[in-house]
């Protein structure tokens, strides 16, 4: 005599199939979650790294500015006399 239908035991094969795919598929989705979580983390030190970096760089250009700045004025300064010193020549 042949039962029709689902047998206990296969049922519980089945669900433990089942069972057992979405512990599988879970524990996948964690790890790759976990992964991508370290690689947020490691974004946002680099940017706060290179957030640093920039104020610094941004420091030492005003540093140059003010250098250069100078440099001009003495340059100007320095043409000024030369200017002088040339229009001396004319003037004796």
């Amino acid at each position: 005599m042949e039962r029709e239908g689902i047998s206990k035991s296969n049922l519980i094969g089945w669900s433990l199939t089942i069972a057992l795919s979405i512990l599988g598929a879970w524990g996948t989705i964690n790890a790759r979650v976990y992964e991508i979580e370290k690689q947020i983390e490691l974004f946002r030190l680099e940017i706060n790294n290179m957030k640093i970096i920039q104020s610094e760089q941004q420091a030492t250009n005003k540093e140059i500015m003010r250098i250069v700045n100078r440099i001009d004025k003495g340059v100007t300064e320095i043409q000024g006399k030369l200017d002088l010193k040339a229009d001396k020549k004319f003037v004796q």
